[in-house]
């Protein structure tokens, strides 16, 4: 028996050996062709689409809002204009966490506390890639402010805008109207299309019922961004072919009013002090020269965006300057329709240039003995009609008022528009109103309420009672006393 044996198997070392390098070259090869493969479903078969992904994370189509018409008087003066301005807007899509980073930009009074549920609401409504507008217009403070934090708030940025100014504030503030920052309900209403990247709109007056006409058509461009999403500066020999070409925006057209400055002007100065409308009409056209409500607000604020504070302090002030009294205010006419009354009592009979009246500070009901007193307590002794217009005679219409008869009073002030909206081209107006028997059966319930009495067609006479007018309709009227007839419709 041999007890000497082989130290190394060469034939067998040489075999595993073999084995794994085969093993290692075919796992190698696998994987190399798993590599090339991929490399070419990346190169060539999807080529397009990740090239239109990275395409996308490099250049971001950025919406241009269209720059808003201006609106001006008569004679060509501006009444509200934008000024150049820097304001703080949010990106949702490359906010992490969007409560956090408007609780802290609350922290630092870039914005307010109070109106951080409303921008919220307005991130949740629309697109994640639209700019939302948290500050309208930011001071030099703020900007520096923002500066220094800037790195600690991706997605937040400050960009110059146009923003709406009103030079002649107060004066024109319930004809002109406002632009208010956009809400939910506006986002809902308007098209999202004409509206990317605008921040706010017309609220009311001129602004509200020119919209279409001020806004105009919003338009987009390119923009480079690095990693992070911020914009950098764009080299014009890398902008590839693919990308659409900019969209220039669609300026708003400009609007002229019928408004003149300086009676508008002149009015607001009469008024100063008081509570009060003014509403002045060229008879013959229809136009408004002048509308003017007292006291009233800085239109301003609210275009550049004002805090819940501030906007709560005009909702409570008892001046009520929020309220348009041209044309929402509806107030007892008084003596102001005696004329239209005068011409009702002719074409009825129920007086003539001849008749006369011996006013003796009151009038009584056949049969009663209420005194219907005339606001000149010694009474205005003998008149006729066109005394007693003069005068503003109580009794004599008093008198009347019996032969015309309520329904018929309803019938003559109704063609002078009284009771019914002049139809002007602003938005709110109220309708006022001019009380008939029809009129009370079906304003009250009660069966006893609904009974016409002859003592309220005798206070209907000087327009008081049930009856209400709007300042725009008295002057309406009045308008088409001074044109014999022809009736108008008002515009602005």
């Amino acid at each position: 028996m041999d007890l000497l044996s082989p130290i190394k198997d060469h034939h067998t070392e040489r075999r595993l050996f073999i084995g794994r390098v085969l093993l290692t070259a075919s796992v190698g090869m696998l994987m190399l062709s798993v590599v090339i493969a991929r490399l070419v479903q990346l190169q060539i078969i999807n080529y397009e689409d990740f090239a239109a992904q990275s395409l996308g994370n490099r250049y971001r189509i950025e919406a241009v809002p269209p720059i808003r018409g201006l609106v001006f008087d008569r004679k060509g003066r501006v009444l509200a204009e934008n000024l150049p301005a820097y304001q703080l807007e949010l990106i949702p899509e490359q906010v992490d966490d969007i409560d956090d980073t408007l609780r802290r930009l609350a922290d630092l009074e870039l914005i307010d506390a109070d109106e951080i549920p409303r921008f919220r609401e307005l991130i949740e409504s629309g697109p994640r890639f639209k700019p939302v507008a948290l500050n309208l217009r930011l001071s030099d403070e703020e900007i520096a402010n923002f500066a220094i934090q800037r790195p600690r708030f991706p997605g937040i940025d400050f960009q110059p805008r146009l923003v709406r100014h009103y030079p002649y504030g107060e004066a024109v503030a319930h004809a002109i109207g406002y632009v208010g920052a956009l809400s939910r309900d506006d986002l809902e209403r308007l098209d999202a299309a004409r509206y990317a990247g605008t921040a706010h709109t017309g609220k009311t007056g001129v602004e509200s019922r020119f919209e279409t006409d001020l806004h105009g058509d919003a338009g987009f461009r390119n923009v480079v961004t690095n990693a992070l999403g911020r914009r950098v500066p764009d080299d014009p020999a890398e902008s590839p072919e693919a990308l659409p070409a900019d969209l220039a925006p669609v300026p708003g057209d400009n609007v002229y009013l019928s408004l003149d400055l300086d009676l508008q002007l002149l009015a607001t100065r009469a008024l100063e002090g008081r509570r009060g409308a003014v509403v002045a009409i060229e008879p013959w056209t229809g136009e408004i020269l002048a509308l003017v409500s007292a006291p009233a607000f800085d239109p301003n604020l609210f275009a550049v965006g004002m805090s819940s504070v501030e906007y709560n302090s005009l909702q409570t002030d008892p001046g009520k300057p929020l309220f348009n009294r041209a044309i929402r205010g509806a107030y007892p006419p008084g003596s102001t329709i005696k004329p239209m009354l005068a011409i009702a009592a002719l074409e009825t009979g129920a007086a003539n240039l001849t008749r006369r009246t011996m006013c003796r500070g009151y009038f009584m009901l056949p049969n009663t003995t209420h005194r219907y007193r005339d606001w000149k307590p010694q009474g205005h002794g003998e008149v006729g009609l066109p005394d007693a217009i003069a005068q503003s005679c109580d009794v004599f219409f008093y008198e009347i008022s019996n032969d015309i008869g309520i329904d018929r009073m309803h019938d003559y002030l109704d063609r002078f528009g009284l009771g019914q909206p002049t139809g002007i081209d602003i938005r709110g107006e109220h309708s006022g109103l001019v009380p008939s028997r029809q009129w009370k059966r079906n304003a009250f319930r009660n069966s006893a309420d609904q009974r016409w009495f002859q003592g309220e067609t005798v206070i209907a006479s000087i327009g008081q009672g049930y009856m209400l007018a709007t300042p725009l309709q008295l002057a309406s009227a009045t308008a088409a006393l001074a044109t014999r007839g022809t009736r108008l419709q008002p515009h602005i």
